[in-house]
């Protein structure tokens, strides 16, 4: 395994971890009430959940043992492990949300408990995005200028843009039906601040793409700062309480059994 391939490992492994880390902390660990509403969740039916949880189960199951297949080898393929350590993040963050999601449902159905109340801002589709974020942007700086390939810069591009237009069409939908007009315009302006800094950090990335040196490269570091500090503080001002709903309320019992399912 030579110096490169070991820096991206420890990279994408860094990265992973954090992600897992701050998904569990965001859905497990607070013991939230409130129902995950990703795109892959929110038009699932609540009797497909069992077979969801058993398919992405069995996605664990097989991606571990390919990720073990691949380490083993005398030969490692290095690139095939980089992929297969982020895919198996991947799936065990929509694991993770599946379960608490199906958590929310089973115990606000004891009685006397109350659903949780939708705000302006899905809370957890915010912080994820803008975690999201903050990572490709710290990968994006800490990827030494000989190893920032196309394909990472392509990726890495695309995953901000991506994030970047999650969070910002929700605080503009929020901004639009918010009634105080200083907040209205407190929205509109984070969400301009956040999109003017991401299209000069992404004509940065296109520059040192077509034309690789130092100074392209400088300027990419230069402009992953202003993306991070302006989607975190419209993350930090998106997931204040006002604008995030209420959660539901449990009994002592579906406490309880909140508790066992986390």
């Amino acid at each position: 395994m030579n110096a490169s391939s070991s820096r991206t490992l420890a990279a994408i492994c860094e990265s992973c971890t954090t992600k897992i880390q701050s998904v569990a902390e965001l859905l497990l660990l607070s013991c939230c009430v409130r129902p995950v509403l990703t795109e892959t969740i929110r038009f699932l039916p609540s009797e497909k959940l069992h077979d969801s949880i058993t398919s992405t189960l069995r996605s664990i199951k097989d991606l571990s043992q390919t990720l073990v297949s691949n380490v083993h080898m005398i030969s490692a393929k290095w690139v095939e492990i980089c992929d297969s350590v982020e895919e198996l993040s991947s799936v065990l963050i929509k694991f993770m949300e599946i379960i608490c999601h199906a958590c929310y449902l089973i115990t606000v159905n004891f009685a006397t408990c109350k659903l949780a109340e939708t705000g302006l801002i899905d809370k957890y589709s915010v912080c994820y995005s803008g975690l999201e974020i903050k990572l490709s942007c710290f990968r994006l700086k800490r990827t030494r200028i000989d190893e920032l390939s196309p394909q990472i810069i392509i990726d890495l591009c695309s995953n901000i843009s991506k994030h970047i237009a999650v969070i910002t069409d929700i605080c503009r939908t929020a901004g639009q039906n918010v009634k105080d007009e200083g907040l209205q315009d407190q929205f509109k302006l984070s969400v301009k601040s956040v999109t003017c800094a991401a299209g000069c950090l992404i004509a940065s990335i296109k520059s040192y793409k077509s034309n690789p040196n130092i100074t392209q490269h400088s300027r990419v570091m230069v402009f992953c700062e202003p993306v991070i500090a302006s989607s975190q503080a419209l993350v930090s001002f998106a997931t204040e309480k006002d604008f995030n709903g209420c959660e539901g309320t449990l009994t002592d019992q579906s406490k309880d059994v909140q508790k066992r399912i986390l």
